[in-house]
């Protein structure tokens, strides 16, 4: 563990305590999920794929703001460690459902046959680019239908 005044220091020029708000605000907002998910798992596969692009964005938005830290420099129960499992658990549970669903929908932006590499739809599906004529580039990927938001992903009131 490192020294009491040098993990204030790193607290204080980091504003860790701003950051545990936003990891804790993720917790909140996907604990209720995960919940479901261990109690009553009733998504089907377009739901988990839209809990998917939201959990990922949503961790996303609060880990790029995090200055990867090393542990000894971090609060004891840091959020981030908690919200990296949360958001861990969710994933593993959901991300089949969600793949085979963007099996179905996905095809190249050209329109030629459904797209079937999985590996590749992780790096590509998030690149979807406009070339400076405004039509999608070759081998893009895009979705054919947009998915409407189900109760159960709806965003927390306020």
């Amino acid at each position: 563990m490192a020294p009491r005044s040098l993990r204030l220091q790193v607290r204080q020029s980091w504003q860790l305590d701003e950051l545990a708000g936003y990891y804790q605000r993720f917790l909140e907002q996907f604990r209720p999920l995960w919940s479901q998910l261990r109690d009553d798992d009733r998504l089907d596969e377009q739901e988990c794929f839209i809990a998917r692009t939201l959990l990922i964005h949503e961790y996303r938005k609060v880990q790029l703001r995090a200055p990867q830290l090393p542990d000894a420099l971090l609060p004891t129960s840091w959020e981030g460690h908690h919200a990296h499992q949360l958001c861990r658990n969710i994933y593993r549970v959901i991300h089949r459902r969600a793949e085979r669903w963007l099996d179905r929908h996905l095809e190249t932006a050209g329109g030629g046959g459904r797209y079937r590499h999985p590996a590749r739809a992780y790096t590509s599906a998030s690149a979807v680019w406009t070339e400076s004529h405004g039509a999608p580039a070759p081998n893009t990927l895009c979705l054919t239908k947009k998915p409407a938001l189900g109760p159960v992903l709806s965003p927390a009131q306020p």
